[in-house]
């Protein structure tokens, strides 16, 4: 059974902010990287959240 959760709009108002950050941020990696790199970046994360430690 499933329970549904509903965020209140103080919620929403904190994960539209933070969703607005995160992607200013990966612009301005990409922007310093260059486009390539970044995604380089973002694979060798990836693959490190495999890694068994």
């Amino acid at each position: 059974m499933w329970k549904v959760f509903q965020l209140s709009v103080k919620g929403q108002e904190v994960v539209e902010k933070a969703q607005t950050a995160w992607t200013a941020a990966q612009e301005r990696v990409e922007k310093f990287l260059g486009a390539d790199d970044a995604a380089a970046v973002l694979r060798i994360g990836d693959r490190l959240q495999d890694l068994s430690l």
